[in-house]
C-alpha cells in the first residue's frame, strides 16, 4: 500500500499524491545540498516504502535524465533523515547489484550510514569484512564506518576496532581496499592502529596513490609533524584540490547551437579525419584548448588555431574562415574563463557511468585526454624551465600528466599499471583512483601553469629593472618579458 501524504504548498503539484508520485515531482537532487524531506510530510510511517523505492533496480537503472532515476536518491536521503537502521542491509545489497546510479550511491550511502549511527555498525562491519562482496561496495561500507565513528563518539571505538580487525587481513586484500580502510582509521584518529598500518605499508599491500606512503600517514595521524624524506614517484608533488562546491569546467556544452555547427563543420573538413595531427572531435578540441589555456606562457590565437587547422583543406572564402576562427576563439575563451577560477569540476558529461568504459576509444574522456596530450605535447617546450622553477615542474608535472592522460587509451593505462604498480593493483582499481583524483589533477595543472607564467613574468620584470635606465628598451619597443606587447603597455607601464 502506498501512503498518502500532504505535501507543503511549495510543491502544489504533489499535494495529496502517494509517496512515489511525490518523489517523482521533486527536482534533480543537488550533489551536496540535501532537501528537508520531513518538511514534505515524509516520516517514519513511510520507512518500508522508502526502502522499496530506494532499492528498486528499475528506477535506479532508468535514464539518468528522467524523473524516475532521481526518485531512489530522494528515498535514500529520506531514509538517512529518518536514521533507518532497517535500510542499511538492503541498501548495501542494492549497491553491490550495480546500477547506473553507482556514483550517487557511493557518494550518498556513507553519509546516510553516518546519520544512522550505531545501528549501522554491525551490518557495515560484516559487509566490509566479507571478501566475497564487490570490492567497491566494500570500500563504500568502510567509508560509512568512518563517517559513523566521526559523528557518533559512543560507537567510535567499535568502528576503530572493527576496521583494525579487517586490516589485519591486508595480505589477502586489494591494495586499494587496504588504503581505504587506512584512510578511515586515519579519519578516526586511530593512532593505536599505527603498527598494523605500518606493517601493511612495509609489505607493499597499500595503494600509494590514495593516501601517500607511510610517512604521509604518520603526518596525518599526528605521529610526525612533517615528512622526513621526499615523496617517491608517482606521488611527489601530488596534491588533490578541493573542488567540492565547484561548477563543471565550461566548454563545448556551453556554446550556442550556431557556434557548435560551425565547429562541427570545421572538425569534419576534408583532410582531417584519420590522418590529422590536430584534434578531430569536439572533446579532443576541448582537451587541446585546455592545455593551451593552462600553458605557462602566452600562446596567440594565430598560433594555436594553425595547429587546430593542420591538414585541413583551405576555406572557400574569407567569411567561412572568419566564422571558423570566431567559433574557435569563443570556445577557447569559454574554457579559459573556467580555468581562471580557483576550482572547477570535470567538464559536463565527460565520464561514463561504467568506469572501465571510459577506456574505450570513443569514450568522451578518452577523446578529451587525447586532445589534451596533443596540446601539451605541442607546447611541451614552454614547460622546459630552469632554476627553482625546474624543481617545481619536476616535482608536480609528472603525476598530473599521468592522471590527465590515463584515460587516453586502454593500452596507455595498462602500461601505466605495469610500470607503476605491477600486480599490486588491478587496472580497474587504478582507474578508480585516477577517476577520484582527476578533477584535482585538472585544477593543479592549471594552477601550475599560472604559477610558472607569473614567476617567469616576475623574473623578466626584475631583470628589466636591474638592468637600469641605460639598457631599458624604448617605450614602443617589444617588451623584454616576451609578452608581445609594447614595453610602455607592459613592464614599462608607469616608467619615466
Amino acid at each position: 500500500m502506498r501512503h498518502q501524504i500532504q505535501a507543503p504548498s511549495t510543491h502544489p503539484e504533489a499535494h495529496g499524491r502517494d509517496l512515489l508520485d511525490l518523489l517523482l515531482c521533486l527536482p534533480e537532487p543537488s550533489w551536496f545540498e540535501w532537501m528537508d524531506y520531513g518538511a514534505l510530510g515524509i516520516g517514519p510511517a513511510h520507512e518500508t516504502e522508502l526502502i522499496d523505492i530506494a532499492t528498486d533496480l528499475e528506477l535506479l537503472d532508468a535514464d539518468e535524465n528522467s524523473l524516475e532515476s532521481w526518485a531512489p536518491i530522494h528515498a535514500i536521503r529520506s531514509l538517512g533523515e529518518l536514521r533507518s537502521g532497517r535500510a542499511v542491509t538492503p541498501l548495501l545489497e542494492t549497491l553491490e547489484a550495480g546500477t547506473l546510479a553507482d556514483d550517487w550511491l557511493m557518494h550518498d550511502l556513507p553519509v546516510v550510514f553516518g546519520t544512522v549511527g550505531g545501528a549501522a555498525v554491525a551490518p557495515l562491519l560484516a559487509f566490509t569484512a566479507d571478501r566475497s562482496r564487490d570490492l567497491f561496495a566494500r570500500m563504500t561500507a568502510s567509508e560509512g564506518l568512518g563517517q559513523i565513528g566521526r559523528r557518533h563518539e559512543a560507537v567510535r571505538q567499535a568502528c576503530v576496532d572493527g576496521l583494525t580487525a579487517i586490516l589485519e587481513g591486508f595480505e589477502h586484500e586489494d591494495a586499494s581496499f587496504n588504503a581505504m580502510v587506512i584512510d578511515d582509521l586515519v579519519a578516526l584518529g586511530a593512532q593505536e592502529a599505527a603498527p598494523l598500518v605500518r606493517a601493511a605499508f612495509e609489505a607493499d599491500h597499500v595503494d600509494l596513490m590514495h593516501l601517500g606512503d607511510w610517512e604521509d600517514v604518520q603526518v596525518a595521524l599526528g605521529l610526525l609533524t612533517e615528512r622526513k624524506t621526499p615523496r617517491p614517484p608517482p606521488l611527489e608533488g601530488w596534491g588533490m584540490s578541493d573542488a567540492s562546491d565547484a561548477p563543471p569546467l565550461p566548454g563545448w556544452h556551453n556554446l550556442d547551437a550556431p557556434l557548435k555547427e560551425v565547429l562541427e563543420r570545421l572538425l569534419g573538413r576534408p583532410g582531417r579525419p584519420g590522418g590529422s595531427w590536430g584534434p578531430t572531435s569536439p572533446r579532443e578540441l576541448e582537451g587541446f584548448l585546455f592545455a593551451v589555456a593552462c600553458a605557462p606562457d602566452i600562446v596567440r590565437p594565430s598560433e594555436w588555431s594553425d595547429a587546430v587547422l593542420a591538414d585541413s583543406e583551405p576555406f572557400d572564402d574569407e567569411a567561412e574562415a572568419g566564422d571558423a576562427i570566431g567559433a574557435l576563439i569563443a570556445l577557447y575563451a569559454t574554457i579559459q574563463e573556467g580555468v581562471n577560477e580557483p576550482h572547477f569540476e570535470a567538464p559536463e558529461g565527460l565520464f561514463r557511468d561504467e568506469l572501465m568504459a571510459n577506456l574505450e576509444d570513443d569514450a568522451e574522456v578518452a577523446q578529451w585526454s587525447r586532445g589534451f596530450v596533443i596540446g601539451h605535447s605541442w607546447l611541451e617546450e614552454l614547460w622546459d624551465v630552469s632554476g627553482e622553477l625546474e624543481e617545481l615542474v619536476e616535482a608536480e608535472l609528472g603525476p598530473l600528466m599521468f592522471a590527465l592522460s590515463f584515460f587516453a587509451s586502454r593500452s596507455l593505462a595498462e602500461r601505466y599499471q605495469e610500470e607503476l604498480v605491477g600486480d599490486k593493483m588491478s587496472l580497474e582499481a587504478m582507474a578508480e583512483m585516477v577517476r577520484i583524483c582527476w578533477t584535482g589533477a585538472m585544477v593543479d595543472y592549471a594552477v601550475l601553469g599560472r604559477t610558472l607564467f607569473k614567476a617567469q613574468m616576475d623574473e623578466a620584470l626584475n631583470h628589466a629593472r636591474s638592468a637600469g635606465a641605460e639598457s631599458r628598451p624604448g617605450r614602443n619597443d617589444p617588451c623584454p618579458c616576451g609578452s608581445g606587447r609594447k614595453y610602455k603597455k607592459c613592464c614599462g607601464r608607469g616608467a619615466g
